[in-house]
């Protein structure tokens, strides 16, 4: 009998990972490719995440498992930091109603957005404490209660809330619940005016299927539904968040910057912490902050670094993608496959993705 009458599970086991067809290599090309395009992106947002803590996210049947987040989440925040070093993030988790017992609500955790001044700057101590959150025994059924609270707060609201309330307004406000539920309680339709009138963005990540009120707020507020396959897709798709979002409207927004000089003075008070220590001082009021970026609690003035700054710039701006080449790599040595058309320097695939992915500029152009 000839091999091709055999049957499949007859046949000899073929190494298709190790196919050097053109397919193959056609393939790698194709996915070598970066995105180029010189694109208007928001450079100030900030991105809420509301964990589902809920006895949900504890079946057996819904993969990731809620103790396999806390890693990704770590990992990610380090990349969001990184990538963004003028947007903010912080965390919490979905409220949860132990039998008629109500705690906090997702609405009060959007009216906190608002004022998480010294929360945000704590942003390492908001991770360590969501990982506390996410090995504690789950409990409760998860939640989303309608606006009713969030309105009463909203007027009672005056003086200098009402200004931080129009500073935050120019920049986005993103929320991303992470949710292990099929199903919520307390969702009215006013609910969904109060995000669009409060340009709210939403997505949603559901870890156990899809859920149909879950996905017409993403689709209401402009955001984002997705249902990860396995933890490596959740990984993924949590990474996406990462990368500063194109802006698709002609609207513009003038937000006024400062770059403040550093002070070794540790005989004043910081006015976002109410401590002694170094800090920054503010070039429009004065006042001492001790850590960039922030916004100036007194003025208002978005304070930041040059160097945050230019890093934000080159999402707007992209590197070019390098052409095929031949030579050895200008940084390790190794032998390069691609050349930048400026400096006409070569690259192997390793530099050349940490230069496009990470450095973000050619190390030898001018």
């Amino acid at each position: 009998m000839s091999p091709s009458n055999f049957f499949s599970w007859e046949q000899q086991y073929k190494r298709t990972w190790e196919d050097a067809s053109p397919s193959v290599t056609s393939f790698k090309q194709i996915a070598k490719k970066y995105d180029n395009r010189p694109l208007k992106r928001l450079t100030i947002k900030h991105l809420h995440i509301i964990i589902d803590t809920s006895v949900n996210l504890d079946h057996p049947d819904f993969h990731p498992f809620r103790f396999s987040l806390i890693s990704i989440l770590k990992e990610f925040h380090k990349n969001f930091t990184f990538r963004n070093k003028v947007s903010k993030i912080s965390f919490s988790n979905l409220q949860l109603e132990y039998y008629n017992e109500p705690t906090t609500n997702l609405l009060e955790v959007c009216e906190k957005l608002f004022d998480i001044q010294d929360i945000i700057q704590r942003s390492l101590i908001m991770i360590d404490a969501s990982t506390k959150l996410l090995n504690e025994e789950p409990a409760g059924i998860a939640k989303i209660n309608s606006s009713k609270i969030f309105r009463e707060n909203y007027k009672e609201q005056t003086g200098d809330q009402q200004k931080i309330l129009k500073v935050k307004n120019t920049c986005l406000k993103e929320f991303l619940i992470i949710s292990g539920s099929l199903s919520t309680k307390s969702v009215s339709s006013d609910l969904f005016h109060f995000i669009k009138k409060n340009n709210l963005k939403i997505h949603f990540i559901s870890l156990g299927g899809e859920v149909s009120i879950f996905k017409k707020v993403s689709q209401t507020t402009g955001g984002k539904y997705f249902v990860p396959l396995n933890i490596h897709d959740f990984a993924n798709i949590l990474m996406e968040y990462c990368i500063p979002e194109i802006l698709t409207s002609n609207f513009v927004s003038m937000i006024p910057l400062g770059f403040p000089l550093f002070s070794e003075n540790e005989n004043s008070v910081c006015v976002c912490h109410s401590t002694i220590c170094k800090g920054y001082s503010c070039v429009t009021c004065g006042a001492k902050v001790c850590t960039l970026p922030i916004s100036c609690p007194i003025c208002n003035t978005q304070l930041i670094s040059s160097s945050s700054l230019i890093q934000n710039i080159y999402y707007s701006f992209p590197l070019k993608q390098f052409s095929v080449g031949e030579g050895l790599c200008k940084i390790c040595g190794l032998d390069g496959k691609w050349m930048c058309n400026d400096c006409k320097n070569t690259y192997c695939d390793t530099c050349d993705s940490f230069i496009h992915e990470n450095l973000k500029f050619c190390l030898f152009c001018d």
